[in-house]
């Protein structure tokens, strides 16, 4: 069972393959997410008057019709123009029925363009702890041969919203588990698949694809936090908690583990009243490392994302101050701590393998 990531530009735009573990005699059974797309064009906020960016270092694809792999889903983050990319979104082919799963926001903007059938168009709710299963939305894996003996598997996708007090509203985190078929006992599925026929399932977030409760396991779990802006910790304990925590731990009992963390490195902040800390950058990466390891859960795999260079105008952005970290110095930091995380910066085509 394998993790690839690869960045697509410089920026946040990530394709994410979910191998189990005989994907190299059956290359069909990835799982495959493409995240944020923003290929080519500049994004711009209310008016380029206002706010606009532009990448300043060539994308690996223009086009999302030059993607080599097959895509099974793309998630939108937020509905901020460089995380949803009108342009280049609507260079998926419209023969290409991808799923598309974002924030209520953005699904309102996606469908605003009338280039997506509504029904491929899914929202994200922003999860609730109280409402663990009802908050996250859960996608089947069908078993890879017609055995009675082979279970599914499942991935599950959560939003995790920003907080109350975020004027900028683009703190907010995409979270990501996978559980690859087979890692679910027959015996549980067959005894769930009963309760389902005498006790039908209400209606909820989570009927995407009718996917099952988390069951015990024994094999470990992938697991991403695509929080490139950064999040407030409070906002994601309750979801380390209630949520990864009984999706990672095993029957072997290793570490709880956090596959990979996609965080900022580059620290970008404005004046208090037009939001504060943008991007919280290095400082605020390592504050959710240190949350985690006192959760006792590891962190794998730290990469980067909004680190790359960018030309920025518009009114909003004179008074923006930027401090670039660098990956030595980031991993000199988590080393010194003893937070056990490899910290990674990729670029516009570099992929790597992780889990």
């Amino acid at each position: 069972m394998s993790l690839s990531v690869q960045q697509l530009n410089s920026d946040c735009t990530f394709l994410f393959a979910f191998s189990p573990a005989c994907t190299t005699n059956h290359p069909d059974h990835s799982f495959n997410i493409l995240l944020d797309p923003w290929l080519a064009g500049q994004s711009s906020v209310l008016h380029p008057i206002f706010q606009y960016t532009k990448h300043t270092e060539k994308p690996h694809i223009t086009s999302l019709a030059d993607l080599e792999q097959k895509l099974d889903l793309i998630i939108i983050s937020q509905d901020k123009p460089d995380h949803c990319h009108r342009e280049t979104l609507c260079t998926l082919p419209r023969t290409q029925r991808v799923k598309i799963l974002t924030t209520p926001a953005s699904a309102k903007k996606i469908k605003s363009w009338k280039y997506f059938a509504e029904d491929l168009i899914h929202v994200i709710p922003a999860y609730d702890a109280k409402r663990d299963e009802e908050s996250t939305l859960s996608i089947k894996l069908p078993a890879h041969t017609s055995s009675s003996a082979e279970s599914e598997g499942e991935i599950t996708i959560t939003h995790l919203p920003p907080s109350r007090s975020d004027l900028t509203k683009v703190h907010n985190g995409i979270a990501i588990t996978y559980r690859p078929p087979g890692t679910i006992p027959p015996s549980l599925q067959q005894q769930q698949q009963q309760q389902q026929q005498q006790q039908p399932q209400p209606s909820s977030a989570r009927d995407l694809d009718d996917g099952d409760a988390p069951q015990p396991i024994t094999t470990p779990t992938l697991s991403i936090l695509f929080t490139p802006h950064g999040l407030s910790p409070t906002t994601l304990q309750p979801y380390i908690t209630t949520h990864l925590l009984p999706r990672t731990a095993t029957d072997t009992n290793p570490p709880p583990t956090l596959t990979l963390l996609i965080h900022s490195l580059s620290h970008d902040r404005n004046p208090p009243c037009l939001g504060g800390s943008v991007v919280h950058g290095a400082p605020g990466g390592l504050e959710i490392l240190r949350l985690l390891q006192n959760l006792r859960v590891s962190v794998g795999c730290w990469i980067g994302a909004h680190d790359g260079p960018v030309e920025r105008g518009g009114w909003s952005v004179k008074w923006l101050k930027s401090r670039s970290y660098g990956v030595g110095e980031v991993q000199a930091w988590v080393d010194e701590e003893g937070l056990g995380t490899r910290v990674r910066a990729l670029g516009g085509g570099e992929d790597c393998e992780v889990g």
